[in-house]
């Protein structure tokens, strides 16, 4: 018996393709795949590699170059120039790099066209046994985010630990995003006794160091911490009899 007209479109209708809109991708964001460094007389030459670095800012090459969209420094000092010689989409190599043989470095690349940035770190050739971090928990938030580090070779507890302090053996930094020019690749830092904002010290052995949220001057002058925040810290074992500050290790990634 065939349908009648009326029925006949309903069902044709509901043949009909359902059209499906497609996921929104996501943002595309610098990652860094690779660091590697080598000696070059007294000086050191550092290859990044990874994706979404973007275009050079500057002509190339750049000798002494100082720039918000590119900073390497160890945690102990302030970003100094460095040689850019190569700058393209997937790989940055940096020439005449002039710190002592181990330092424990960060690097942070700005991407000017996608306005965000992506932190590394690397310990310079030479020096002594650093410290191994495997991996890094955090939890919670803003200024009760607890980070909890993995690992092994950081030494017993140092003095100020637990409590409150800027103690030099351990250091935590992200790179503000999202203000001006000027700042947006600027990182603020918590630990260690150059710095305002102090860290809230659980316990410390020789493979976890619990840290329970920031202290002092959270907060002041966008010294925040954010989801997908670009951020590295850095472990210096403490030495056995004097407590001296050993090796350092350094480790970057997002906020998650």
């Amino acid at each position: 018996m065939p349908f009648s007209p009326r029925i006949a479109s309903l069902l044709a209708a509901l043949a009909l393709p359902i059209l499906c809109h497609p996921a929104m991708a996501a943002p595309a964001v610098p990652t860094i795949t690779a660091i590697k460094t080598r000696a070059q007389g007294d000086e050191f030459a550092v290859r990044i590699m990874g994706t979404n670095f973007g275009v050079s800012p500057v002509k190339l090459p750049c000798m002494k170059c100082t720039l918000p969209e590119m900073e390497f420094f160890p945690f102990t000092d302030p970003a100094g120039p460095v040689n850019i010689e190569v700058w393209n989409d997937s790989e940055i190599k940096l020439t005449g790099i002039k710190f002592a043989p181990g330092t424990t470095c960060f690097i942070a690349v700005k991407n000017d066209a996608l306005g965000t940035d992506v932190s590394g770190a690397l310990n310079l050739p030479g020096g002594t046994t650093p410290p191994v971090i495997r991996n890094i928990i955090m939890r919670k938030f803003h200024s009760h985010m607890k980070i909890i580090v993995v690992g092994h070779g950081f030494g017993a507890a140092p003095p100020g630990v637990p409590g409150s302090s800027d103690i030099p053996y351990f250091g935590f930094l992200t790179w503000v995003t999202g203000k001006t020019p000027q700042s947006s690749n600027y990182p603020w830092a918590a630990g260690g006794p150059r710095n305002a904002v102090t860290l809230n010290y659980e316990s410390w052995t020789d493979s976890r160091i619990v840290i329970d949220g920031f202290g002092s001057e959270y907060g002041a002058d966008g010294w925040v911490t954010k989801k997908g925040y670009a951020a590295g810290l850095v472990v210096y074992n403490v030495l056995p009899n004097n407590g001296g500050l050993g090796q350092g290790k350094a480790k970057a990634f997002r906020i998650p």
